[in-house]
């Protein structure tokens, strides 16, 4: 047995013990959900895109395994805002799960656009880098820092601050 195969058996019997001591809970309402990743009734009754989860635009194509409302938006502000991140290992499965059924061999690697400093220092976390790195359960290799803030000429020619352009202002770095 290699090393890879023993952590393997760790992570399983430490998830056992965990699954015991404090069962999964449903990121949506907060019923124990078991191995499962959403409880029963949140899996029959949560706004799923089914057919309609890739969206196109102009620019790009995207993809989501849920509508944004009632519960689906609740639970997602409370990983965001709130801290409860117990919801990640859901959220992400689901992401990473809706990408593969839907780009499935359109892309070599995944990144994300970082929070701001401020935001980061607030929340305590990216939780978009959270989101990101568990993609690996689907074989999806991911970059760090491919996204970088663009900045442009200072607002003042004596200042030699940068300013920057605005909050959705992104660009891949170059090689």
């Amino acid at each position: 047995m290699n090393l890879p195969d023993i952590n393997n058996s760790l992570d399983k019997a430490a998830r056992g013990i965990l699954d015991f001591l404090m069962p999964r809970r449903c990121p949506f309402c907060g019923a124990v959900a078991g191995k499962k990743l959403l409880c029963e009734h949140c899996s029959e009754t949560l706004p799923f895109t089914g057919e309609h989860a890739v969206e196109e635009t102009a620019f790009a194509r995207c993809a989501a395994p849920f509508y944004y409302e009632g519960p689906v938006r609740q639970a997602i502000l409370h990983f965001k805002f709130r801290g409860k991140v117990g919801a990640l290992e859901c959220f992400g499965r689901l992401m990473a799960q809706c990408a593969a059924e839907h780009f499935s061999g359109e892309f070599d690697a995944i990144t994300w656009v970082p929070v701001s400093k401020k935001r980061l220092k607030k929340r305590g976390f990216d939780q978009a880098r959270y989101l990101r790195g568990l993609c690996v359960w689907i074989g999806i290799r991911s970059l760090w820092r491919l996204c970088v803030r663009w900045w442009t000429i200072p607002p003042n020619p004596a200042s030699t601050a940068p300013r920057s352009v605005g909050p959705t202002c992104w660009a891949c770095m170059r090689r």
